[in-house]
């Protein structure tokens, strides 16, 4: 056997005077090769055929490698799920759950008296167990195994069914001469039993065994495999209870080759030989794990050689070989980073290659050398203790290594084999076997199936649904043969369980329901027509009455209205009214309603009111190639139509119309609104009263006068009915000043001046010229109501100005300011004997000005009392 060069020189401790970090201390130097992805591994010196030195390496592709690379091809669903989707509510806690879970137990058991506290508690433990196996559960084992044996080329796979998992089924599989496969499921169940199953295992020979570990207990059975005339039947040869293990409970069962026994691992760390002679059975223990520290995980795996005397025993950071001649047990390997665990062991095959797989790496260990790993490989997955490697040795030249996990679908192929040298090597790089699998999808077991030079992959889903996907090189082409037999009774079987409804306990409808609304939608459509043609004369009237309806009522209405606000109420009453009328039903919408828009009989230019607007700019500025009539609107929403195809049915494409039609009146019905009273101007007064007025100096300003939006003033007397609400908000002085001589206008005659626009030169300053004095000048009074408030009449001179700085000609304020303006005249000129000047003295105060004297320090007392 040959290894890459390692180091196996003993490692002191090297005593330190300064103390060393923890991480550094613990770290513990790898001798064997480690890969990931980028790196090298291991290299070393080989003689090649020219009597040469030559480097090797440990990750050397062969040729061709690339090709020999496999692909999954056709996929077939052999049994449908029969169990609805599992309903995870993750949004509450496990407190909420507990709580909810106590109070359902105080509403249908009302006459039960226990504590709440004990309820709670007892429900708070439940859920974070239940929690805990949700992520791993260390007693679930592969629930698919095969019965495939060598003397004939067809072969059936064992698989549990039913609501609990109690009901075991078989399915046969056929191969033809063109490689062909046919599957042919069988409804009704071979065996049941009292409590769901966990594991089932096979041993491969003509009267093979089959074990299947459920909750309760561990049975032991023999097969009977089906042959041209008969079909495969099982005969139950004994059952092993808690109560023949020493109370434990069997987490891994093996089937014992060339015997009527099997292995059995208990949870408390002892492994059990347990057989079935003349109807008597026995169990003897065979290996007791010394470590109590090792004893509470659960997590137990047991792995056959080829030498039926030695074994191998996986706990979650360690793994022993056992000598079942002796009882005894020797250290095999073990994980040396406490973060990561193993998660599988696979049986040992050819060339003493014993895989190991643990949440991190693969390891390829050589049963022969123990604490010597061939080689590891860093997979990269996330924590995950389900995950599991297959090794294969019929599908190529090579093995090959497939890692998987319970909880996706995702299959990595690991092309890792001896050379002719001894040295180990991967001679391809890692890769995903790509194909039509569900990577989201969860299984509860699966199983590798061999005919000749093809490869199969037979999965059990999470809702118990069995599917199968070939497995061919990337250069071969999907065998388009494979088919499923489908019988009268399968036909029956499959229409069951087509709509399986989700399994939802009382606790859980307190927060899912699903209504189907099938049925409601299609009575809706149905009756929708026929109250279209049975009511075609009321449509015929609301047409001829809707360009009369504003000027025939008797009041104007307090808001505005639309033209299908129009046209609903000059419709009749509807028979279920809404709390708003656009999401009542109408007459209008309906087929004749669109051809009465098509013929411009709902137009907006039949509609005759003192205010209307439209709305189709704005429609424009959203979305520039919408037409500019509303009513052309049919053509230019056709494009938005779902893609023709042979999917889509005829009822879908009339559907699609009719939608496309009503997004068209409502589009065209609501691009208009109208007033039908006229909105009065603040201004609105008597010419000759506003003369007098003029003449008459009054106490103030007249009231504020509101246009369409009027604020109403309620009071309490208006809540409680007594009273009318007042004519308007008594505004005070102030706000009726500023809004006296403030009018709106109308928004057809405002112009907007941009000032950035005008080119005025900025007013230039000059520097130390002589302000001239203003004359004292009398600003006219003009007499109007309310007077305005006056500046006096003694204007001040301006004071000189103070020498500045040379400012930029170009200033941020000089384009709003009139040609010609001096910001002199604001301010009133005053003789001065000298001018203003920059003060240079420090002024004094606690932030400025020199600092004082420093305070006299005060004597010391010398001497004493």
């Amino acid at each position: 056997m040959a290894f890459w060069p390692r180091d196996e020189r003993i490692r002191r401790p090297i005593t330190a005077k300064r103390k060393e970090p923890k991480s550094l201390a613990k770290e513990k130097g790898r001798d064997y090769p480690n890969l990931e992805p980028g790196l090298i591994g291991a290299a070393t010196l080989l003689e090649n055929k020219d009597k040469k030195l030559e480097w090797d390496f440990v990750t050397t592709p062969t040729k061709g490698a690339f090709h020999n690379r496999l692909k999954l091809g056709k996929h077939l669903n052999v049994l449908p799920k029969t169990q609805p989707p599992p309903n995870k509510n993750t949004s509450r806690t496990i407190q909420q759950r507990a709580e909810q879970g106590a109070n359902f137990l105080r509403t249908y058991l009302p006459d039960v008296e226990i504590a709440s506290e004990l309820i709670r508690d007892q429900l708070l433990e439940e859920a974070q167990l239940c929690e805990d196996l949700e992520v791993f559960d260390p007693y679930a084992g592969n629930l698919l195994d095969i019965f495939q044996p060598s003397q004939t080329p067809d072969l059936s796979f064992l698989f549990p069914t039913g609501d609990t998992n109690r009901d075991l089924s078989i399915s046969y599989v056929s191969y033809f001469e063109d490689l062909s496969i046919l599957f042919k499921p069988v409804v009704t169940p071979l065996y049941t039993f009292s409590t769901p199953i966990q594991q089932i295992t096979t041993s491969q020979e003509p009267d093979a065994n089959l074990v299947v570990r459920t909750y309760s207990s561990t049975q032991l059975f023999t097969a009977k495999l089906p042959n041209t005339t008969t079909a495969a039947t099982i005969s139950h040869l004994g059952t092993f209870s808690r109560a023949d293990t020493n109370d434990e409970v069997i987490v891994d069962v093996k089937c014992l080759p060339s015997s009527a026994g099997i292995l059995a691992m208990g949870d408390g760390g002892t492994i059990f030989n347990c057989s079935v002679e003349n109807g008597t059975k026995s169990v003897t223990p065979l290996y007791t794990i010394s470590s109590p520290g090792q004893i509470g995980s659960g997590f137990w795996r047991i792995s056959l050689d080829s030498n039926t005397s030695i074994g191998y025993l996986m706990s979650e950071n360690s793994v022993q070989q056992i000598d079942y001649r002796t009882n005894t047990a020797q250290p095999f390997f073990s994980v040396t980073n406490e973060k990561h665990v193993f998660t599988s062991i696979e049986d040992c095959g050819s060339q003493n290659m014993l895989p190991l797989c643990s949440t991190n790496q693969i390891i390829w260990m050589d049963t022969r050398y123990a604490r010597k790993p061939l080689l590891a490989y860093s997979h990269g997955r996330q924590y995950d203790r389900y995950l599991s490697t297959h090794t294969t040795y019929r599908c190529a030249d090579n093995p090959l290594t497939f890692l998987t996990s319970r909880n996706n679908g995702m299959v990595t192929v690991y092309d890792v084999s001896r050379s002719l040298e001894g040295l180990i090597h991967l001679n391809n790089l890692p890769y995903v076997l790509p194909g039509n699998l569900n990577m989201y999808q969860k299984h509860l077991g699966q199983k590798f199936i061999f005919h000749n030079e093809s490869m199969g992959l037979v999965r059990l889903s999470e809702r118990k649904g069995v599917e199968y996907s070939e497995v061919l090189p990337s250069t071969a082409e999907p065998h388009g043969g494979h088919t499923v037999e489908l019988t009268e009774e399968m036909f029956k079987w499959r229409a069951t369980h087509a709509s399986v409804p989700a399994n939802i306990n009382p606790l859980g409808l307190q927060e899912f329901s699903q209504v189907c609304l099938v049925a409601l939608f299609c009575r809706y459509f149905e009756e929708r027509k026929k109250a279209e043609e049975e009511n075609a004369e009321v449509i015929h009237d609301l047409l001829d009455y809707f360009p009369r309806y504003l000027q025939s009522k008797d009041s104007p209405a307090d808001h505005m209205l639309t033209i299908h606000d129009i046209a609903f109420c000059a419709g009749d009453e509807p028979d279920h009214p809404s709390r708003a009328d656009f999401l009542t039903e109408s007459m209008i919408c309906s087929k004749r309603g669109f051809r009465a828009l098509k013929q411009g009989r709902l137009s907006a230019r039949l509609v005759r009111s003192p205010w209307h607007r439209s709305l189709l700019p704005v429609l424009r500025h959203l979305d520039p190639a919408f037409p500019a009539d509303p009513i052309q609107s049919m053509d230019y929403l056709q494009k938005f139509r779902v893609a023709d195809d042979e999917k889509h049915s005829n009822k879908s494409r009339e559907y699609e119309q009719d939608a496309c039609e009503q997004l068209t009146m409502d589009l065209a019905l609501g691009s208009d609104i109208y007033l039908d009273a006229p909105i009065f101007k603040a201004a609105e007064v008597n010419a000759l009263e506003a003369m007098t007025e003029a003449l008459f100096i009054g106490d103030g300003p007249p009231p504020v006068q509101f246009g369409y939006l009027r604020p109403v003033e309620k009071t309490r007397s208006y809540y409680e009915g007594e009273s009318k609400t007042s004519d308007g908000p008594d505004m005070p002085l102030g706000i009726r000043l500023l809004l006296k001589d403030w009018d709106s206008g109308k928004a057809d005659d405002y112009i907007y001046q941009d000032p950035y626009d005008a080119a005025s030169p900025a007013p230039v300053r000059t520097l130390n010229q002589p302000v001239k004095q203003r004359q004292n000048q009398t600003l006219p009074v003009k007499f109007q109501r309310p007077p305005q408030v006056l500046a006096t009449n003694t204007v001040a001179g301006a004071p000189p100005e103070i020498h500045k700085k040379l400012a930029s000609k170009i200033q941020s304020q000089d384009r709003f300011l009139p040609s010609g303006t001096d910001f002199r005249i604001s301010q009133p000129t005053i003789n001065f004997s000298q001018e203003l000047a920059v003060s240079t003295q420090i002024m004094p105060g606690p932030h400025g000005g020199r600092p004082g004297p420093k305070k006299k320090p005060p004597k010391k007392r010398l001497g004493g009392f």
